[in-house]
């Protein structure tokens, strides 16, 4: 009898194994491993889909979730994270919810400088490009800008990490922004990282100084400054400080490289603390033997491309074996001794068309050593140069990109920094050539045609230059390897008199440079 109690138990047993199994629906009240796994999967899933959209994916492993991709931020990777564990039943291995979460997503480069800025362009419209740390700050920003430009807002910011970690950015934004709006067609507000300049026309002649003493009130750590040009009367540029500065005083400053230490002294004058801070730590980072900083902080407004100059010209004069860079304004004179040819052209072309508008740049560069000034660059052996080895890509990668954009025009939405579709070919087969040059930098220059104002039209070349990175970048291509110029109609390559003419002007260049 013992023997039948045993037989029936263990037959038992297997059916309900079988069917909690095998099964695809629930059994005696039971679910099935395999509903459970299905229903936590479609649950984890839809967390995915609303809280990350495309850029994460999941795999279930019993009750284990793995997440991987790439988050624009932290807080966005962590967001999801949070979301997902949300699921998670400590019900055990048999029954119950994910266990555990593995986070196996990364976190896309933070941007530096962190840049965001609105431009009041054609009929009183507000174009915003840049960066937003977060989906609910950009969606804070935008709805306050559409209260204030009811004549619409076309938003082409994107969430990037490296914003200010102190402060409020949305608050700081939005308490600018009523002041933009008092502003004529064509003014601009600007951040980078914790500064601002917000600069326009108006025919108003107490409003510079109302603008000038909001600009005064903002709260730290964010500072900036107002230049507000007064119809008649010519530009009134306005510090934001307590302290009385000569306006006329020149700005300078100078970065020099000690050929023996190879270390980078820094003089001249620093608009802020902040900037001055910025500048070092860029400079650290190019020199890591070390930096000497004796820039005196006078607060002279200096354009918000400031530090994205500085930034570009310290790591021109990485290449160099000795040098010294000076600006003069918005001037700078690069001069120093390269190791090779390519590299003194390269440094060049870096000056001369690398730097961010308003500025340019001249060099009168040599080639040598440092201690020896008139030696020849190295040569003969069985194993070329780095230099020339990396000459001889850029030159071939830059071939390959002339030869698919000869005859054809990456184009946007009519007075639009958005892409149109018949492009994207075109722009796949760069990405595709620019992935197979990884070590090379691209420079993407944006121009139009002299329709229009001459700043709102530097803005929209600049941001469909933004645009064409942005694409390359969805394809893989390093964001790090990438940035844009916007020249507007400064650089004409044909009559402005035609029609024919105009629509060469209006184009993208790509430029590859070491």
């Amino acid at each position: 009898m013992g023997r039948w109690v045993v037989a029936c138990g263990l037959l038992a047993l297997a059916a309900l194994g079988y069917f909690a199994n095998y099964s695809s629906s629930d059994v005696m009240g039971l679910r099935s491993t395999r509903v459970i796994a299905a229903d936590l999967e479609r649950k984890a899933d839809a967390v995915v889909k609303s809280q990350a959209g495309a850029w994460a994916s999941i795999k279930l492993h019993g009750q284990i979730v793995t997440v991987s991709g790439v988050a624009r931020t932290e807080e966005e990777r962590d967001q999801l994270i949070r979301a997902i564990e949300k699921l998670v039943w400590q019900g055990g291995p048999v029954w119950g919810g994910i266990v555990h979460v593995r986070n196996r997503a990364q976190v896309e480069p933070e941007q530096r400088p962190y840049v965001w800025t609105a431009t009041i362009i054609d009929t009183r419209r507000l174009r915003i490009t840049g960066f937003a740390p977060s989906v609910a700050a950009q969606a804070e920003v935008l709805a306050i800008a559409q209260k204030q430009f009811p004549s619409g807002v076309e938003d082409l910011s994107r969430i990037a990490g490296g914003a200010p970690k102190k402060g409020n950015w949305a608050s700081a934004i939005i308490y600018m922004l009523p002041q933009l709006e008092r502003l004529a067609e064509g003014a601009t507000l600007s951040f980078t990282d914790s500064n601002f300049l917000i600069q326009g026309i108006t025919d108003n002649p107490a409003l510079p100084t109302q603008i000038q003493n909001h600009v005064g009130a903002i709260s730290p750590p964010y500072q900036g400054d107002a230049r507000i040009e007064l119809l008649g009367e010519g530009s009134l540029n306005l510090p934001i400080t307590s302290e009385p500065v000569d306006l006329n005083q020149p700005f300078v400053w100078n970065a020099r490289i000690e050929t023996l230490t190879r270390k980078v002294e820094l003089t001249g004058l620093s608009p802020s603390q902040e900037i001055k801070d910025t500048i070092a730590a860029v400079a650290l980072r190019e020199f890591p033997a070390g930096v000497d900083d004796r820039t005196q902080i006078v607060p002279i407004p200096q354009p918000a491309e400031w530090v994205a100059a500085a930034t570009w010209t310290l790591r021109l004069l990485t290449k160099l074996n000795a040098g010294e860079a000076n600006f003069q304004g918005n001037s700078l004179q690069l001069v120093g001794v390269a190791p090779t040819d390519f590299a003194r052209e390269n440094v060049r072309n870096g000056a001369e068309t690398g730097l961010p508008p308003p500025y340019t740049g001249s060099t009168r560069l040599t080639v040598g050593s440092a201690a020896q000034p008139d030696a020849p660059p190295p040569s003969g052996g069985n194993s070329e140069p780095e230099a020339v080895i990396r000459s001889a890509a850029a030159k071939t990668c830059q071939a390959d990109i002339d030869r698919v954009m000869a005859g054809q025009v990456i184009e946007f939405e009519s007075a639009s920094t958005q892409l149109q579709t018949t492009s994207h070919a075109l722009l796949d087969q760069i990405a595709g050539i620019a992935l197979k040059c990884p070590s090379l930098r691209l420079i993407v220059s944006g121009h139009t045609d002299n329709s229009g104002n001459a700043a709102s039209n530097r803005q929209l070349s600049k941001g469909r230059a933004t645009s064409v990175i942005a694409y390359l970048r969805e394809k893989g291509v390093a964001n790090g390897r990438m940035s844009s110029k916007g020249y507007g109609q400064e650089r004409p390559i044909a009559s402005n008199d035609t029609p024919e003419g105009k629509a060469r002007n209006r184009r993208i260049e790509i430029t590859v440079i070491d």
